[in-house]
């Protein structure tokens, strides 16, 4: 019984995530938490596609810290000396020596220039 209420519960988790507050829900029935869901995505595409008409340009997704122990440009592990940042333009988490280039992106601030990482810059995504 306990197993089956245990998976029952899972399945009708809700886990939120985002940079400033992350919090899990739970609702009743599966049929429920796919409605919250769907819902959910709606109100997101909607914001997304709002600030898309308005800016022109998305802001990147950003990788979650703890799914990344190394820089994705080079591969140095991440340690209190080597500290994790993240490219504005393309979400990557990388070190700091893998991403000194600051750019200008209006659709994040229209005044002064945030950080991307070094293949960002070289490809002219920045």
């Amino acid at each position: 019984e306990d197993g089956d209420e245990g998976a029952l519960r899972m399945k009708c988790m809700i886990n939120i995530q985002s940079e400033a507050k992350s919090f899990v829900c739970y609702v009743d029935t599966v049929e429920e938490r796919i409605d919250w869901v769907t819902k959910i995505e709606s109100c997101i595409d909607g914001v997304r596609k709002q600030f898309t008409a308005d800016t022109g340009r998305m802001a990147a997704i950003w990788k979650p810290d703890g799914t990344t122990p190394a820089c994705m440009v080079c591969g140095r592990k991440f340690k209190f000396t080597v500290r994790r940042h993240h490219c504005r333009s393309c979400g990557s988490v990388v070190c700091g020596e893998c991403s000194r280039g600051r750019v200008l992106m209006e659709h994040i601030d229209n005044k002064f220039k945030v950080r991307v990482c070094d293949i960002c810059v070289q490809g002219g995504n920045g």
